[in-house]
């Protein structure tokens, strides 16, 4: 899907694309599309841009990753890493990575469907429910290799403690005062795609 922009458009560089935060506000579209703001609100207006929007309280922001895929031959693959980095996130930490405030991050993931998972102090919300939020291709995410070795049945060897040993099936874990059973721990990695 291509978008009409000016002629003008300034063309960024691929380390301007690296630092761009995961969502974008009018405001910062339309200095990426060479656009006054009113004339984003407009096509906006008119259903002419052809963006998913996210809605946010009364502000409207749209996937860097599909405007940058949309205005032109940009390389989003340091920005679709960023966000695969890790299996899931805190709260605080998709505030960072979207450019947005920690009071708008929850209610617009409770909006999308998005429920947290209860780790420890800090709810969680997994990667996976977040790129398909965002639209990014799935085909594009890096593998993590099978989880269990052939030798050691109900071993994991990709789900480590913090002490880097290896997750036992069977063997409970104590975390944030509740005891969890080694193999929920792997069937929740599993199921979160870490695993």
């Amino acid at each position: 899907m291509g978008m009409n922009v000016r002629e003008g458009q300034k063309q960024l560089t691929q380390e301007e694309v690296d630092d761009q935060p995961l969502m974008l506000g009018v405001p910062a579209l339309a200095a990426l599309l060479g656009l006054t703001k009113q004339r984003v609100y407009l096509l906006l207006s008119e259903g002419r841009v052809g963006l998913r929007t996210y809605r946010i309280n009364s502000t409207r922001r749209f996937s860097t990753i599909e405007v940058l895929r949309s205005v032109g031959d940009y390389d989003t693959t340091e920005l679709e890493e960023r966000l695969m980095a890790k299996p899931m996130y805190s709260a605080a930490e998709l505030s960072r990575m979207f450019g947005l405030s920690y009071n708008l991050v929850r209610p617009m993931l409770e909006e999308a469907g998005i429920k947290a998972i209860p780790i420890g102090a800090h709810p969680r919300y997994s990667t996976a429910a977040i790129v398909k939020w965002l639209g990014v291709e799935p085909d594009r995410r890096p593998h993590t290799p099978a989880s269990t070795s052939s030798e050691e049945p109900g071993i994991s060897s990709c789900v480590k403690t913090k002490g880097g040993k290896p997750i036992h099936a069977g063997k409970p874990y104590r975390y944030a005062g509740r005891v969890y059973d080694g193999a929920d721990i792997i069937a929740i990695a599993q199921l979160l795609g870490v695993a």
